[in-house]
């Protein structure tokens, strides 16, 4: 996936947890065969060189990742899109490199035309058709938090009760440290030099943390951020720097953080609210960094202290 993984456990022997690793490597190894752009043969490369109408049939994770991050897609409106690489080819934030002034119109009307969950359909056998060959997948909003709940699973299977499992930032914790309390995690401060701004107390629980204040380029002194809004085609306008989100499941806040991130703070807040959603939003307002927070991300703050 092109990042990195940490899985901590309290209270085993050293032995039993060194001969964790190769295992877990081993179930990595096939999540990425499964979902990372990063691998030429992988399924959903596969898949996006699949240029045909006809059935494309991948593994029931993949399948399970797909049909969740659709169905999110239809439930934000669109603000949530794993077709949306195309568009980020476009505006310099891919794999063909950066770009430091603004697409044309006419550009981006283009490649608007290829994007679109709509344009992808799951078959009763489990098979993927793309309604239109050139669309692309990606799921790199939501295949990391895959991962984590993935291994999250296996360590249950193997009766280990208080680990944390961690890819890419994304987290999954579960049971406490004893005496030492909960595990505590810290949301970084949305800004270049880092730092810690918040930190909360997991219980049973997963985060995900999408920012908005790494990438990005000016053109003519205007800043173009990296998350992209599919339902404009055009880099988000808002203020919004950096949203948290916590769920039982990490591709689940994986997934959602990204959408709230393209909402914005206000949208994003009363989308949250609306669907009981656990989020927490920073954002610049009056050259400031400000915080707001859901109706459920408060009540869990308040029943789950450090």
């Amino acid at each position: 996936m092109g990042t990195t993984y940490s899985v901590g456990v309290y209270g085993e022997g050293a032995d039993r947890i060194k001969a964790l690793k190769p295992e877990i490597d081993k179930i990595l190894r096939e999540v990425n065969r499964q979902m990372s752009t990063y691998i030429p043969d992988s399924e959903i490369v596969l898949l996006n060189q699949h240029q045909s109408s006809s059935p494309f049939k991948i593994s029931r994770d993949f399948l399970k990742v797909l049909e969740y991050s659709l169905s999110l897609g239809k439930k934000t409106s669109g603000a949530y899109d794993v077709t949306v690489g195309p568009l980020v080819e476009l505006w310099g934030f891919g794999a063909k490199g950066r770009r430091d002034q603004a697409p044309s119109e006419k550009e981006i009307a283009a490649t608007r035309d290829l994007v679109g969950g709509s344009k992808v359909s799951i078959q009763p056998d489990g098979s993927v058709v793309k309604l239109m060959p050139r669309v692309q997948v990606d799921l790199s909003s939501s295949a990391k938090g895959f991962g984590v709940d993935k291994i999250s699973d296996f360590l249950k299977r193997r009766a280990f009760k208080a680990y944390l499992v961690e890819i890419g930032g994304e987290i999954r914790a579960v049971g406490d440290k004893g005496k030492k309390g909960p595990w505590r995690v810290a949301v970084e401060k949305p800004e270049i030099q880092g730092g810690i701004q918040k930190v909360f107390a997991l219980r049973e629980m997963s985060m995900a943390t999408s920012g908005d204040y790494r990438n990005f380029f000016r053109d003519k002194g205007k800043r173009y951020s990296h998350t992209l809004d599919p339902r404009t085609a055009k880099p988000v306008e808002h203020g919004l720097a950096s949203v948290t989100v916590l769920a039982p499941e990490c591709m689940r806040a994986d997934a959602i953080a990204t959408a709230l991130m393209v909402m914005g703070e206000a949208e994003g807040r009363a989308w949250a609210n609306k669907n009981d959603i656990k989020a927490y939003f920073l954002f610049r307002k009056d050259d400031r960094l400000q915080e707001s927070m859901s109706l459920s991300f408060k009540t869990y703050i308040e029943q789950h202290p450090l």
